[in-house]
């Protein structure tokens, strides 16, 4: 959570109050203040610093450590995990960001014998840089980025990992690693006789050292990366500036008694800087650090998935980071969207490719740091997911055993009877490898705003960069065929239905019995060539499709209606993923594909928020042996399996779609397997509910395809298939046809988890089908026996006897009165089929943190933000609060008008909350998304979450000093 934290300003002009007030959704009908004062309430929901971080993969390379945000004096961090067999590396990504270097103190248990040991890992000059004694502790200063590994020595177990930092006061005493060191930053290294301290540079720097101390005091400045070489140094009386190339690792030795002082200034030479110029980053110090043997895996491995060179960056705000780029050899080469800046590297001092994936990762953590860059990333290559082209083969409509599999029939019976004519296309952008021209395929698809985003011609074998040409130019490597992977994913969606020739798309049903064109269409927006595509070309794809701007490209002239990407790969990236929420939240509903690695690892873009993740059956609705799986998969698909024939047919059990010849170009129908042809059956489906209602939102549509799916596996919502098959018939019945004679019993949620705090949770009793469906009991089974929970019929339901039932824990009950987990069942008898759904209450008997918490009403309405009313709250005493004329200084009602409701703790005593030192800072409703509060008379349910803060806080009014002021009470 805190690694994601975006600054507000506080400070809002006058002059923009409307603006905002229309964008946060107030509810004032226009922009003059409503007239009646009044008092605003709610509930704080506080999350307290000490709870534990549960450890979350994947996290074993440098390119992918669990991010945990910044890491400010007097702050705890205590992390849970498991490592062994398979997992060989844990790692978790910190910045220091405080003005001056904190000491941070690492514990690692249990520590016996060599089960678990831990390093620190310097992600600039991608090294280890100490590592834990025998009994799991380090103690190191810290500034910028460093990351915490821990590795699975011997065997195999759970560990606590307890990190602590404080403030780094005086001159620094004890040789060895200091951390970053960008422009601006100083320190004092003042060690009892002689010593050796090293550091790496953030970015380039001129690197001055005032060297003091008696005569033959002395301090060189040595490269510590490969080559030990002598850079400069100098006598006691006397100053010296060294030159440091971005992501430079040096050492300062220091002999005689001398004590130097160290600044970063700006380089006299402001030209671009070379990217780590002739850096080499030795492998072996992280296996001497580690006892690795040759051949072993390291942390620090070099990435696969990269785009080497290539970093997508986000200015924090109207921050101007031309500096930053410039200081560590960048320049920008493109943009997403309108904020977000594509910068290549200089990297060709690097004769690895290894080396220049590494310094790419080292180049996206030296920015990061920076206070002006809200995030960088690497540029990732993404992969289709599924293909490799079998033998053709004499095609026809009876071998599309996946349609079947879905009721797809069925759905197709009921859409034609529900559409009798021509109206508004259902339009599918299938963001994949481009178009190619097919008979089967051709008139279900549009070409007049197709595009092709791929900028780099090696990847893209056209000659060119971005244009309005979608055509598959193949994406073969020289070893076999292209796999014209989108012609093949298009079939499925839009293949003709009906016109005499080989297979039929999911959404292809006809207008009527005239013609046998469809509603539902395909766009093709080309991302992937040979060798795959990149996070930024698929980024700005997406924007396209969904009507959103990129600078220096056309917008589409008709927004779509489903985005359909069967690709993707390891590695979050926020720049995509703004991207599909921005999609989302502009009417697309987005589906990708799970991953063929047969791996729990997340996959993107399927594991991303916003995004419907489909995972692959084969004919037996069993997953694919290759499915990925995991906490992100939302539904499954026909894949198929390429490998068997389970009904001795004669053909593969893959999923038939159309394809081109690559050598005659003529048409073709091929098996191909993979999540690629799970994906866009799911998609195909969501636009022809959007042919049966042209209304229904991305959110109503993933509901509706959630609640109709076929549960397979385990009851309700598992990891294999999410909440299950697609069942097009019920989808798109409840999209609009009408519902089936049939009942059908469903629940939501499938599982109640109380976790430590909740006491009363709605489940809602639904009926999918026709007709009535008669509960005729509901029951709490547990074993022993669980008197502390009970149900509430909630009332009857639309199509159902009893429409929910109300859940509610009794925490105070004396079986909850030891510390534990405690688990029960609601067993609910229809006469339709019985559904069981499992319950888990968490009891804690740690105490509650006693702070104060100071609730503030600002006021937004005048030149300047001024606080209005203050009430404090105490997670000892209650979290309940009311700002009214009892937290005002003039004992009057809140005035009416537009207010930013913050809360949070005042550590320092300053006035001022989510401050500098300050722990605790929420917004209402969320620190990232901050809304304002129109008061016209009461206003209640102002409920928002209070949580360890980032350093990187909003700003206020207070001569910039970041934070809310409080008032002094008179």
């Amino acid at each position: 959570m805190r690694s994601n934290l975006r600054p507000i300003h506080a400070c809002i002009p006058a002059a923009l109050l409307s603006l905002v007030v229309c964008a946060c959704n107030s509810g004032s009908g226009s922009d003059a203040p409503p007239a009646t004062a009044g008092e605003i309430s709610g509930t704080i929901l506080f999350v307290p610093e000490d709870i534990p971080i549960v450890e979350g993969e994947p996290n074993d390379t440098v390119d992918e450590p669990q991010p945990l945000g910044e890491l400010g004096a007097g702050r705890t961090r205590t992390i849970r995990g498991s490592i062994g067999e398979g997992d060989g590396f844990d790692a978790f990504a910190f910045v220091a960001r405080e003005p001056l270097r904190v000491e941070v103190e690492v514990r690692l248990g249990p520590a016996s014998g060599r089960r678990v040991q831990l390093a620190v890992f310097d992600p600039l000059s991608m090294s280890v840089v100490t590592t834990a004694a025998a009994d799991g502790r380090a103690t190191f200063l810290a500034r910028g980025p460093f990351d915490l590994v821990v590795r699975a020595a011997q065997g195999a177990g759970d560990y606590e990992l307890v990190v602590r930092a404080a403030p780094a006061s005086g001159p620094i005493a004890q040789p060895g690693w200091i951390g970053a060191f960008a422009v601006g930053d100083r320190a004092q290294l003042a060690p009892a006789g002689s010593g050796r301290f090293e550091l790496v540079a953030a970015e380039s720097t001129d690197l001055r050292l005032s060297v003091h101390g008696p005569e033959g005091a002395r301090a060189t400045v040595i490269d510590a990366a490969a080559s030990g070489t002598e850079l400069g140094g100098a006598a006691a009386g006397s100053q010296a500036t060294i030159r440091l190339a971005p992501l430079a690792r040096v050492a300062i030795e220091l002999q005689g008694g001398a004590v130097v002082d160290v600044e970063a200034v700006e380089p006299a030479d402001t030209a671009r800087e070379r990217s780590a110029a002739a850096r080499l980053v030795p492998s072996e110090r992280e296996r001497a650090a580690l006892g690795l043997p040759s051949g072993e895996p390291l942390y620090g491995r070099a990435p696969a998935n990269v785009k080497v060179g290539d970093v997508l960056v986000k200015p924090r705000g109207t921050a101007d980071v031309t500096a930053d780029l410039r200081r560590r050899g960048l320049v920008r080469t493109d943009s997403v969207g309108e904020d977000v800046l594509q910068v290549a590297a200089d990297l060709d001092a690097i004769a690895s490719p290894e080396e220049r994936a590494r310094t790419t990762v080292a180049l996206v953590r030296s920015l990061n740091a920076s206070p002006r860059v809200e995030y960088a990333e690497l540029n990732r290559i993404r992969h289709a997911y599924g293909g490799g082209t079998l033998d053709p083969t004499d095609t026809h409509y009876a071998l599309q055993w996946h349609y079947p599999l879905v009721r797809l029939p069925e759905a197709w019976f009921e859409v034609a009877a529900f559409i009798t004519g021509p109206g508004p296309d259902a339009v599918v952008a299938v963001i994949d490898t481009g178009r190619k021209p097919h008979p089967d395929l051709d008139a279900n698809t549009i070409t007049t705003y197709e595009f092709d985003f791929i900028t780099n011609t090696t990847i893209s074998q056209d000659g060119n960069g971005p244009d309005t040409n979608a055509t598959d130019e193949g994406d073969s490597e020289g070893v076999g065929p292209s796999s014209f992977h989108g012609t093949h994913v298009a079939g499925t969606i839009g293949a003709v239905w009906n016109n005499g020739l080989s297979v039929a798309g999911v959404g292809s049903v006809p207008v009527g019995p005239v013609t046998p064109v469809s509603r539902v269409k395909v766009v093709h927006l080309r991302v992937l060539g040979q060798g795959g595509g990149t996070d930024a070309d698929i980024a700005r794809a997406v924007r396209y499709a969904a009507g959103l701007a990129n600078a220096g490209l056309p917008l589409i002239p008709d927004t779509v209606e489903v985005i359909n990407m069967s690709l993707g790969g390891p590695g979050f990236n926020q720049t995509m993923q703004n991207a599909v929420t921005a999609a989302r939240n502009n009417g697309v509903t987005v589906f990708a594909a799970a991953g063929n690695e047969n791996s729990g690892t997340a996959s993107f873009p399927a594991a991303y928020a916003d995004v419907i993740s489909v995972a692959a059956v084969d004919r037996n609705s069993t997953r694919a042996p290759y499915s990925n799986f995991g906490a992100s998969v939302d539904l499954c698909a026909p894949g198929g399996d390429a490998s068997v024939d389970t009904d001795n047919d004669g053909y593969v059990d893959g999923v038939l779609s159309t394809l081109v010849d690559q050598v005659t170009g003529g048409e073709a129908y091929v098996f191909y397997q993979g999540t690629s042809m799970a994906c866009p059956h799911a998609a195909g489906l969501a636009a022809l509910m959007k042919v049966v209602t042209s209304t229904l939102s991305p959110a109503e549509i993933e509901t509706k395809m959630l609640d109709s799916a076929t549960d397979l596996g385990a009851p309700g919502r598992d990891n294999l298939y999410g909440e299950g098959l697609i069942n097009a018939l019920l989808a798109v019945q409840q999209a609009g046809t009408g519902a089936s004679a049939t009942p059908l019993f469903a629940v939501n949620p499938t599982i109640l988890n109380f976790g430590p705090a909740l006491t009363q949770v709605q489940l809602t009793l639904l009926n999918l089908g026709g007709g009535t469906v008669d509960v005729q009991s509901f029951t709490v089974a547990a074993m022993p026996p669980a008197p502390w929970l009970t149900l509430a019929n909630g009332g009857a339901g639309n199509g159902i006897d009893v429409g929910s039932l109300t859940v509610t824990v009794d925490r105070a009950h004396p079986a909850l009165a030891v510390a534990g987990t405690y688990d029960a069942v609601v067993s609910i008898n229809t006469d339709e089929h019985d559904i069981d759904v499992p319950v888990t209450v968490e009891v804690d008997d740690t105490a509650p943190l006693n702070i104060a918490l100071y609730v503030l009403a600002v006021d937004l309405s005048g030149t300047e933000p001024v606080t209005v009313a203050e009430a404090v709250v105490n997670p000892a005493i209650g979290l309940d609060y009311a700002l009214d004329e009892l937290t005002t200084i003039d004992g009057l009602p809140i005035p009416p008008g537009f207010y930013l409701i913050a809360c949070g703790s005042d550590d320092n005593n300053d006035l001022i909350i989510c401050g500098d030192g300050d722990i605790y800072c929420g917004l209402y409703p969320t620190l990232n998304e901050p809304e304002i509060v129109t008061v016209n008379g009461n206003v209640t349910g102002i409920n928002f979450v209070v949580a360890p803060a980032s350093e990187t806080t909003p700003a206020s009014s207070t001569g910039g000093t970041r934070g809310y002021r409080r008032f002094r009470r008179p």
